[in-house]
């Protein structure tokens, strides 16, 4: 787990870096700039581009996963795998275009009344969806390339600080809403841009592809993976971005608004488990290879039990300040409060499985994932039509909620019985009981009136007890190895 270890810590600073800013730019100066339906409108567009970006990846992402172990060959340029990962997705973006060239009246037509911002900006899905799949082509070919810090830094941290950017450029009237909507498209070419240069400077951008290398039988793969790895790709996106959607398309473009500023606290729960899943995707493809269960459980056991940590850490942080949270949010924003519970839930039942995902994902059964992930996009859109007009936006967080346990527990159940797997241990419940009295100790401090003193004396008591926990009762090898290695450093 050493390079895991390793790659997991730099790319979680940038992620938290990132996290500061996009609290600024999303909770705090957001919603006092902006109205909730302008909110709405950025996050709209992002989460249907998002989900078109996806399948106009047409699935390539999984053969990167599975089958780049394949490929690998730093004097044959990896034998012609990013030409082939370039012409797969540009396929995939004319089909996409060609949809969007029919759909975008339709999309302008629905929401002319309800959310007429969305019917004014439609048209931006279609750059965005083209900076969003060749961000994902070069992330990913660099992350099996065992650089996954890189993406990391520009996607959370950049991103998010050009974005302040142009809020701040907003807020001064240096431009107006139409200007920053543009440039909020502008930026997203950064990212993408910046990697495919690092690449080319790297002499890792080579597009010359070699055929000859695709044998009938590597081709068959290819073409499986792809099918099975479109029907996965969507339903992950889906589940992070369907809702938005349907919370505009049953409430209004408000409340979506709100629902994303919200949503937005349960998602910082992830942030270590992506960094550390983009880690593991090519030792796990290569342990397939080598067909190394020990090295395979290993992995699956200790991401399981660092993230969730992590995970449990971070939710006793949020919910011990909430109060604190809703103090920094316009009044409107209240109802949003068991968004961020059901949304922290469910990422907590995501981040207690570990890297399973990508262990099912780079094995022989990896068109089951799809299956399940197709289940899991079922369960999403059944769950918020029944869900959303009946408790509104807390209802769409309880559909993510129930969806994510229904489908993670399938998963699980799958993995131990085809491959004897099992990420769950004992560790996992005192980790609950951990983070359950670090939470206590955090409401026994009393209301202080600065909000920032506030913040930080709660949020300092709760890590204080949950690591000195933690650390004592020996839950997790991998921490305990980087404290007393910090230890050792500060005693010399």
């Amino acid at each position: 787990m050493g390079i895991i270890i390793k790659q997991t810590i730099r790319g979680s600073i940038w992620s938290y870096a990132g996290v500061l800013l996009g609290f600024l730019n999303l909770a705090i100066l957001s919603p006092k700039i902006f109205s909730a339906e302008e909110i709405g409108l950025t996050q709209v567009l992002i989460a249907i581009s998002t989900i078109l970006a996806q399948f106009s990846g047409l699935g390539f992402q999984d053969v990167t996963n599975r089958l780049f172990p394949f490929f690998r060959n730093n004097k044959q340029h990896h034998n012609g795998y990013l030409f082939l990962a370039m012409a797969v997705s540009a396929t995939g973006f004319i089909l996409v275009s060609i949809f969007l060239y029919f759909f975008t009246p339709y999309l302008v037509t629905q929401n002319l009344n309800k959310s007429p911002l969305l019917s004014e900006y439609a048209f931006y899905v279609w750059p965005l969806v083209f900076f969003f799949l060749y961000f994902a082509v070069f992330d990913n070919y660099n992350k099996v390339l065992y650089n996954i810090v890189l993406g990391t830094f520009l996607k959370d941290f950049l991103l998010r600080l050009l974005n302040l950017g142009i809020i701040l450029l907003y807020y001064f009237d240096v431009v107006d809403f139409a200007r920053y909507v543009l440039l909020f498209v502008i930026i997203q070419s950064v990212p993408p841009l910046v990697l495919s240069l690092y690449l080319i400077r790297k002499k890792k951008f080579n597009l010359r592809p070699q055929l000859h290398f695709i044998t009938p039988e590597l081709k068959k793969q290819i073409l499986l993976l792809c099918v099975f790895g479109i029907i996965s790709g969507l339903s992950s996106f889906a589940l992070i971005n369907i809702d938005k959607y349907m919370v505009n398309a049953y409430i209004d473009l408000k409340a979506a608004g709100i629902y994303s500023v919200t949503f937005y606290f349960g998602t910082l729960i992830m942030i270590p488990s992506r960094v550390m899943n983009k880690a593991v995707v090519p030792i796990i493809s290569e342990s397939w290879k080598a067909n190394n269960m020990a090295k395979i459980d290993d992995v699956l056991v200790k991401s399981s039990i660092n993230q969730f940590l992590f995970g449990l850490l971070l939710f006793a942080g949020i919910w011990g300040n909430l109060h604190n949270i809703f103090r920094i949010l316009p009044e409107n924003y209240e109802n949003g409060q068991w968004v961020i519970f059901f949304i922290s839930m469910a990422n907590l039942i995501t981040v207690s499985t570990g890297s399973s995902i990508m262990v099912l994902n780079t094995s022989h059964y990896y068109r089951f994932q799809a299956y399940f992930m197709f289940l899991l996009i079922t369960l999403v859109v059944i769950s918020n039509i029944l869900l959303i007009p009946v408790l509104g936006i807390t209802g769409a967080a309880l559909a993510s909620m129930i969806s994510t346990l229904i489908y993670s527990a399938v998963r699980l159940i799958f993995l131990k019985i085809k491959f004897g797997l099992w990420p769950w241990k004992l560790q996992h419940l005192s980790g609950i009981a951990i983070a359950v009295i670090s939470y206590g100790a955090g409401t026994l401090i009393p209301s202080i009136s600065n909000l920032v003193a506030d913040i930080l004396v709660r949020s300092l008591v709760i890590l204080v007890v949950y690591i000195v926990l933690v650390y004592f009762l020996k839950l997790s090898t991998d921490f305990n190895h980087i404290i007393n290695k910090q230890l050792g450093k500060s005693r010399e």
